[in-house]
């Protein structure tokens, strides 16, 4: 689901700019449910639209997702699956993390209303911080996705991330 262009003006003030994509994400979920009610309606989200997805399910109880991931996230860290967990089902949220990834920390830095959790992770239960070496938009090839992806949203399996394990300290600056 698109939600149109988003500049960087609209991107960086949180005052009606961004209600315009969450309303537009709850209207596409609603119609796919009317077309197909019986479906069990999944999301891949990157950056912006991990914001969407979040602040759709937080405003709207009849959002009933079955797996989530999220990737390049935006979202602040104090978001929780646990008062949505009606709404998400028994599987936890998947957020794929670019250790490499300066967007999240420049979001959070630069305007308010988000977090760098693409960067750092979110460090909760229900939600499973997996960390890769990448940028912002690194997670976009076939193999990662036939690797990581597609086992979780066919079957739930999360398969881990071998550079979460070894992966060293954030440097000092993004910690700026």
């Amino acid at each position: 689901v698109k939600y149109g262009f988003f500049d960087t003006f609209r991107f960086l003030m949180p005052f009606a700019t961004r209600r315009k994509p969450v309303e537009r994400f709850i209207r596409e979920y609603r119609d796919i449910k009317l077309k197909y009610p019986d479906a069990q309606v999944s999301v891949l989200a990157h950056s912006f639209g991990t914001y969407v997805v979040t602040k759709a399910l937080k405003q709207e109880p009849d959002i009933v997702l079955d797996r989530v991931i999220l990737c390049g996230c935006i979202v602040e860290e104090s978001f929780r699956v646990a008062p949505l967990r009606a709404q998400l089902g028994d599987q936890p949220v998947v957020n794929d993390c670019g250790t490499n990834d300066i967007w999240p920390l420049l979001a959070k830095s630069i305007t308010w209303g988000y977090g760098a959790t693409g960067t750092f992770g979110f460090g909760t239960n229900g939600i499973v911080d997996r960390f890769h070496p990448f940028a912002h938009s690194s997670y976009f090839d076939a193999d990662f996705v036939r690797k990581f992806w597609v086992p979780f949203m066919r079957s739930g399996t999360i398969v881990q991330s071998e550079w979460g394990a070894k992966r060293p300290a954030p440097p000092a600056w993004q910690s700026l």
